[in-house]
C-alpha cells in the first residue's frame, strides 16, 4: 500500500477531526459559496463542503494523489460541483474568486504544514474581499513538561552505541522538536496560550509567550506544544493533552539541553518564536524559583538541529557562485524542450545530449516524466 494513502487512512479514521470539520462546515457554508479546499488530499473537506450546501468546490492538491481524488469525487457523484486542481496552491489560478477557504494544513504545533504561507497567498490571490477561512484563527499553547521518553531519546546520543562516540549528534538531538504523545500527568503546570494568530493575515515570523506556575515537584525535560484552532464560531479543534475532544495528532516537545529540577510554586516563562516558511522554532525558557532566589535560563532552536553539511552551508553564502551540475543541465534541457513538441522527441533529445545522465531510453523516460509532471502544463 502507498504510504501516502495510509497516511490519509489515518486522517479519515479520526472521528474527532471529521466531526469538527463536519460541524464547522455545516455552520459556515452558505448556499452560494464557492469553496477552496487547500491541500485536499482525498477530497474529504471539499466533499463535506458540498454536503453542507456549497455551490462549487475547487480542491487543490500538489501531489500525485490528485488522480485518486478525482476518482473519489466521481464515485461520490460530485463531479458537477467539485473540481480537483493539480498543483501547489501558490502556483495555481482559479476561474473565479472563492468565498471560503478550508484547510487542515495545521500540523502538530499549529503552523508546520505550510498553513500561514499558503493561506496568506490564497487570501491575496484567490479569496474574494469579504471571504472567510477555516480555520479562522490558530493558537499555539505551551507548558513545562516532564517526559522521560524525550529525555531518553536525547541522552541516547551521549552514550556509546556499539562502542563508538556519537557526541557530535548530541547537540542536534537537543535541538529537535519531538512529535510524541504527551499525557496530561506529564505536564508540570497548566498550559498557556503563547500565540494567537489569524492564518490569512499571519506574517512569516510569529512570536509570543506565556508564564506557567509549577504545580508539582519534578524534572522539567522540555516544553510541550500543541494547538487550538477556531474552525467556526462554535467549533474548535485541538490536539491538547487530555482534552476530551482532541484529534489524533500528536503534540510536540522541545527539549531542554539538560533536564532541570523544579518545585511547586516555581515560575516558568516560555517564549516561542516561529519562522514558518523554514519550519524553525526557537524557545526561550526562564525559571524563577518560588522563593525568588536563583533560577536559570535556556535557549534552543530547531535551526541548530538541521542536518546540514559544510557543503550545504557553502552553497548558502552570498559570495558563492553556483553552476549547474550535469543533472541540472539535463533538467534545463528538458524544460527548454517543453515547447509543444511530443514527449517521445524530448526523451530522444535528452538521451542524445546527456548520455552521462541517462543511459537508456527507459532512463530518459523516467527522467523526463519527473520534470514535466512537476513543471509543465
Amino acid at each position: 500500500m502507498s504510504l501516502e494513502l495510509d497516511e490519509h487512512r489515518l486522517y479519515l479514521s479520526d472521528p474527532a477531526r471529521l466531526e469538527a470539520f463536519t460541524r464547522a462546515l455545516r455552520e459556515v457554508v452558505r448556499p452560494d459559496d464557492v469553496v477552496l479546499d487547500l491541500g485536499t488530499g482525498t477530497g474529504i473537506l471539499g466533499m463535506l463542503a458540498c454536503r453542507a450546501g456549497a455551490a462549487r468546490v475547487y480542491a487543490v492538491e500538489s501531489g500525485a494523489m490528485a488522480g485518486l481524488t478525482r476518482a473519489i469525487v466521481r464515485a461520490n457523484h460530485l463531479g458537477d460541483r467539485m473540481t480537483v486542481v493539480r498543483g501547489h496552491s501558490t502556483q495555481v489560478d482559479l476561474p473565479e474568486p472563492v468565498s471560503l477557504i478550508v484547510t487542515d494544513q495545521i500540523g502538530n504545533f499549529g503552523f508546520n504544514a505550510g498553513l500561514f504561507e499558503c493561506m496568506a497567498d490564497a487570501r491575496a490571490r484567490l479569496l474574494s474581499p469579504r471571504g472567510r477561512s477555516i480555520p479562522a484563527w490558530v493558537e499555539l499553547w505551551t507548558a513545562p513538561a516532564e517526559h522521560p521518553a524525550v529525555r531518553s531519546q536525547v541522552r541516547f546520543w551521549e552514550g556509546r552505541p556499539a562502542g563508538f562516540d556519537y557526541a557530535p549528534a548530541s547537540e542536534i538531538a537537543r535541538s529537535t522538536g519531538y512529535t510524541i504523545d504527551v499525557d496530561p500527568s506529564q505536564l508540570l503546570a497548566p498550559g498557556g496560550m503563547a500565540v494567537h494568530v489569524e492564518p490569512p493575515a499571519a506574517t512569516a515570523t510569529i512570536s509570543g509567550g506565556c508564564t506557567a506556575v509549577i504545580e508539582r515537584p519534578g524534572t522539567m525535560d522540555g516544553v510541550a506544544g500543541w494547538f487550538r484552532a477556531g474552525l467556526s464560531p462554535s467549533v474548535q479543534m485541538t490536539n491538547a493533552p487530555g482534552d476530551a475532544g482532541r484529534i489524533a495528532r500528536r503534540p510536540v516537545v522541545f527539549p531542554l539541553k539538560s533536564p532541570r529540577t523544579v518545585t511547586r510554586g516555581d515560575r516558568v516563562e516560555i517564549r516561542i518564536r516561529v519562522i514558518a516558511p523554514l519550519s524553525i522554532v526557537e524557545w526561550h525558557v526562564v525559571l524563577t524559583n518560588s522563593d525568588g532566589a536563583g533560577g536559570w535560563t535556556e535557549r534552543g532552536s530547531t535551526f541548530t538541529g538541521l542536518l546540514m553539511s559544510s557543503e550545504d552551508f557553502r552553497r548558502t553564502r552570498p559570495d558563492w557562485r553556483p553552476a549547474l551540475s550535469k543533472w541540472g543541465k539535463a533538467r534545463r534541457t528538458v524544460l527548454e524542450l517543453c515547447d509543444g513538441r511530443p514527449l517521445a522527441e524530448i526523451e530522444r533529445e535528452l538521451l542524445a545530449r546527456h548520455g552521462d545522465v541517462v543511459a537508456t531510453p527507459e532512463d530518459a523516460a523516467v527522467f523526463v516524466a519527473e520534470v514535466v509532471t512537476r513543471y509543465a502544463d
